[in-house]
């Protein structure tokens, strides 16, 4: 090879290993080859319907959605009536109203008697998270029965 080809040579072997490392358009990945990646049978791999209950478990009923702060940020007092549950976690109590299931907390929440049928004053707190995975947050304020 002549002393003038290397740089050309170079330069043509450059060009082809960036273009192989260059991005798809819109950051799209390149999709695997129907012969190697996931699906090779040349389908494409099966997704779970959104919808579904997993086989065993029991279907949700409908909730309405938690009542959201006012727009001045201030967290308006409710009254909830409804019967007090135990919640798949321990520790955690719900109340099943006509517009949903509240998980109970704070102090006052330990005055709720489990299978009674309470009234609670407090505000709905969606901005909580909690490890009970049931119910809208509700920090109970006063029970009034």
């Amino acid at each position: 090879m002549r002393p003038r080809s290397v740089p050309i040579l170079v330069t043509a072997v450059l060009a082809v290993l960036l273009a192989a490392c260059a991005e798809q358009p819109d950051g799209a990945q390149p999709s695997p080859s129907p012969t190697t990646g996931p699906g090779a049978t040349g389908e494409p791999p099966a997704t779970p319907s959104p919808t579904a209950s997993p086989p065993g478990q029991p279907t949700r009923r409908p909730v309405s959605p938690p009542v959201q702060p006012t727009p001045t940020g201030k967290l308006d007092l409710l009254t909830l009536t409804g019967e007090v549950y135990a919640g798949v976690e321990a520790g955690c109590t719900l109340i099943a109203t006509g517009s949903g299931d509240y998980l109970l907390i704070g102090p006052a929440a330990d005055q709720v008697r489990m299978g009674r049928t309470v009234t609670v004053r407090g505000v709905v707190r969606p901005d909580l998270m909690t490890t009970c995975q049931q119910g809208t947050p509700f920090e109970v304020r006063e029970v009034l029965d």
